[in-house]
């Protein structure tokens, strides 16, 4: 299970806010799978997003892979409350330099999803391109952990 950490804003009546998802710190994840997987279930959040408002999301970690030929590739997945859509909102393709126990590369993955009255599951995922070779996302304490940054606020967007 992952941790969470809320803030909201009371002023306007808790529709502001963020909340902090965090890998649990017990083990990497890995996967050798070609298609996006979910890193963690537990890192999954369940947003409103009112017209009028924007959920600004933010997915950090570490990643590695087996060979410098190979790469992972990380991204942001919204799926629709009702099931009817959704998608890749932002990916980041991740090559290692040096490939070693210790070896990873930090990464950033940001997206924004623009106020449609609807419910969104917002999903950190990953993916390996070469099935041979599995993909890493580095999780092996509560301070080194991938972590998801989901902040509700007001906007002009829409």
């Amino acid at each position: 299970m992952s941790k969470q950490t809320y803030a909201s804003s009371s002023s306007e009546g808790g529709k502001l806010g963020s909340v902090l998802q965090r890998g649990n710190g017990l083990g990497n994840y890995t996967t050798a799978s070609l298609s996006y997987v979910a890193i963690d279930n537990g890192m999954n959040y369940l947003v409103f997003v009112p017209q009028g408002y924007v959920a600004i999301i933010s997915f950090a970690g570490v990643a590695t892979i087996a060979t410098t030929t190979d790469s992972v590739w990380v991204a942001i997945q919204d799926v629709f409350a009702d099931g009817s859509g959704g998608g890749i909102l932002s990916e980041q393709q991740i090559n290692v330099p040096t490939v070693s126990a210790t070896a990873g590369v930090g990464f950033g993955v940001q997206a924004l999803i623009v106020g449609d009255g609807r419910f969104h599951t917002v999903t950190p995922v990953f993916k390996a391109n070469n099935a041979s070779h599995a993909g890493q996302i580095l999780n092996n304490s509560l301070t080194h952990a991938p972590s998801v940054l989901i902040e509700l606020t007001q906007s002009n967007l829409n």
